[in-house]
């Protein structure tokens, strides 16, 4: 696959932004979860946010040799386990696509998060190898009880990866520390990056 920043591929309930940090392919996959919400995710300002400083999540992973794949959905308000079958297909694409066998990053923003949790979870729970080093949940959200116990049914949480939790001070958080192996909470970036400088950087070091 050649490094083209304009790069999409179509899922079903989605759409993912592919770039890679070189010419070489997709070598280290992170895959990361846009916030779900009503209507159809706008890529073209979330990839903007992402790609805003050298200090932006984007730049800086890619700095690192990450190849950033951005997985946008045609209905955010759609049913969990729907986001949760675009994320499965992306992970999919991107196992296929993927040169060597580094494991991958996954992640998400918001409700897209939980997207990523239940998609691996269910993936495990299938016995089928999603191939995830590292699950990340920025400003995450718990899912409704009724969402808690279709779950349930299939482990509430993926085991294999680690898990990291990180948060804006001031965004509600009813995730619970115990659940992840480490957490980080940092104010508001004041430049309005997405995603504050100091938490892409503990990210980062947190990854191979």
């Amino acid at each position: 696959m050649a490094s083209d920043a304009n790069q999409e591929w179509k899922l079903d309930g989605g759409t993912a932004w592919i770039r890679p940090s070189s010419d070489k392919g997709l070598v280290k996959p992170l895959v990361l979860a846009s916030k779900a919400g009503p209507g159809e995710t706008d890529l073209a300002a979330l990839r903007a946010r992402l790609y805003s400083t050298p200090d932006s999540f984007g730049e800086a992973a890619r700095a690192r040799g990450h190849d950033l794949i951005l997985v946008g959905f045609n209905d955010g308000a759609a049913p969990l386990a729907d986001l949760a079958d675009t994320v499965t297909e992306a992970l999919r694409r991107t196992a296929a696509e993927q040169t060597g066998d580094a494991p991958l990053t996954v992640g998400g923003i918001a409700r897209g998060a939980l997207a990523v949790r239940y998609a691996l979870a269910e993936m495990e729970h299938r016995q089928e190898n999603h191939r995830t080093g590292t699950y990340f949940s920025f400003n995450g959200t718990a899912p409704s009880p009724e969402e808690n116990t279709e779950s349930a049914v299939r482990g509430s949480w993926p085991q294999l990866p680690q898990k990291l939790k990180l948060t804006i001070g001031d965004v509600p958080d009813d995730l619970s520390d115990d659940d992840f192996d480490d957490t980080t909470t940092s104010p508001a970036d004041p430049e309005g990056l997405l995603i504050p400088g100091a938490q892409v950087t503990w990210l980062l070091n947190h990854l191979a």
